[in-house]
């Protein structure tokens, strides 16, 4: 019986190799000699302290201020291990809210979107917001520049946040006094949810992926007119709300803007690409299909950060087709689920062999912050799945800009580009684009004109034609890539 089971446990390790994996001790050893190549993991811990020499008399406990450490371990090299102390947490993530605040400014009276009434004949006038990099340069001194004076033979960078630091892409800070040269001008930088995830990298999938899906602009309202709404009462709102255990304040979900274009200039770019616009993009394009090689989802992203649903992954989800219609109440076909996929349904699925997905979403990126754990949601789900690459945002994206940062990420990434290379040249690609260059794309003409809040672009833009008018942070900035170059 003994050598039966011995034979049976061989047989399903063969077949699942993950099981192996688990078998793996997660000390600095194991994930030294998994990290590529001149890389170095940066893993941060957020950490209460006590203070041992000012106990009272009365015996009562002395917590101090959280503080939050760096973990600096270079590949290859276990032993050159480095812990900095980068101070109290409090300080860092006031800075952490105020560059989230400045960086991620959507307002569209302040982000290039002309305020003066435009004279035929004359040259329009294209107001551009100026950054303010304060913050920015702040949190970079107190958490960057401690660790980079460490830093020896190394050109990419490993990320592991933790706590608020999930909330920010560290590749924009700047590393110099200038703000002129940031994180992402000198490495190669991406994240992962937690340090040891870099052994499960290890693990290459025994079966080929198939062939691309793009889910893009669902059709939020599906069904609705075959409804009777609203209906509070209605079994299919009723086992959402259920599912989610709150009240939600959000009534209906506005049109994916932008995403249809997205979605469709990235199927031309993919072979054999698989697109399920409006009412064909359900959620089960994504959890009864085969693992597919490449996915892009561009929809809303939903995060509850208050609720009395204990699990992080039933509150982090992306809306499909007749999303609206549910939370209105209605009843949907049953391929349509109840419109949404929560990160705990993601987690199910199989995308062991999914080398590549793209969530072009607003919030997708956000979740749960679990100390040492790093993010519960949409972040830990795809990478429970099993999904080599993910590209996610963690601020609303701008529909237009967005699509031709895509289209800039893709045409790299089928040139053979690594999916982290990709995301940072098609970054900078936006961050310098200038009016000239826009206009002599289809795409980037739309850009200008939903700058200029116009229908039919001019002959002249008062002298503007080389200014860079996507070079805020809002435009390009809050996209992060979630995983190891190869």
């Amino acid at each position: 019986m003994r050598s039966q089971y011995d034979n049976l446990q061989k047989q399903i390790a063969s077949q699942v190799p993950e099981i192996q994996l688990s078998k793996q001790i997660p000390n600095r050893h194991a994930v030294a000699s998994a990290l590529p190549s001149k890389s170095v993991l940066i893993e941060f811990v957020l950490f209460d302290v006590f203070d041992f020499q000012a106990i009272p008399a009365n015996g009562e406990i002395q917590w101090q201020s959280p503080h939050y450490l760096a973990f600096i371990l270079p590949a290859g090299q276990p032993d050159a291990v480095k812990m900095v102390d980068l101070g109290k947490a409090d300080t860092i993530d006031n800075l952490i809210n105020l560059l989230r605040l400045e960086a991620s400014d959507g307002d569209e009276e302040t982000l290039g979107w002309a305020k003066v009434k435009t004279t035929p004949h004359l040259p329009i006038k294209l107001q551009i917001k100026q950054y303010n990099p304060g913050a920015a340069v702040e949190l970079s001194q107190i958490i960057l520049s401690p660790i980079l004076d460490l830093l020896t033979d190394c050109n990419q960078i490993i990320l592991a946040p933790d706590g608020n630091l999930n909330l920010v892409p560290l590749q924009i800070l700047p590393i110099y006094p200038s703000d002129r040269f940031l994180l992402m001008d000198k490495y190669t930088v991406s994240y992962l949810g937690v340090g040891r995830d870099i052994i499960h990298s290890q693990h290459q999938p025994t079966t080929i992926g198939d062939t691309p899906i793009i889910i893009a602009d669902p059709d939020f309202d599906l069904a609705m007119a075959n409804n009777n709404l609203p209906n509070s009462q209605n079994p299919t709102k009723q086992e959402l709300l259920d599912t989610l255990d709150i009240k939600l304040d959000i009534k209906t979900l506005p049109p994916a803007h932008g995403t249809r274009l997205l979605g469709a200039s990235v199927a031309k770019k993919l072979k054999n690409a698989r697109l399920y616009t409006g009412a064909k993009a359900l959620s089960t394009c994504l959890t009864n299909s085969k693992c597919p090689s490449i996915m892009l989802i561009a929809t809303h992203g939903l995060f509850i950060p208050d609720s009395q649903q204990n699990n992080p992954m039933m509150r982090s989800a992306v809306a499909f087709a007749g999303a609206n219609t549910a939370l209105l109440g209605g009843n949907l076909p049953k391929q349509a689920g109840n419109g949404f996929i929560f990160a705990q349904d993601i987690a199910g699925v199989d995308l062991r062999a999914n080398e590549l997905t793209v969530l072009s979403a607003c919030d997708t990126a956000r979740g749960d912050i679990k100390i040492g754990e790093g993010v519960f949601g949409l972040r830990r789900a795809f990478a429970i799945a099993g999904t080599k690459i993910l590209i996610m945002s963690l601020w609303e994206v701008p529909g237009r800009a967005t699509a031709l940062l895509m289209d800039q990420f893709f045409e790299h990434y089928q040139n053979g580009i690594a999916g982290v290379e990709a995301l940072q040249k098609a970054q900078n690609y936006i961050r310098n684009i200038t009016v000239k260059e826009l206009r002599k794309s289809d795409l980037g003409v739309e850009i200008i004109k939903e700058l200029l809040r116009i229908r039919e672009l001019p002959t002249q833009i008062d002298g503007n034609e080389t200014s860079k008018p996507l070079k805020h942070p809002f435009y390009w900035g809050g996209w992060i890539c979630q995983g190891i170059k190869s």
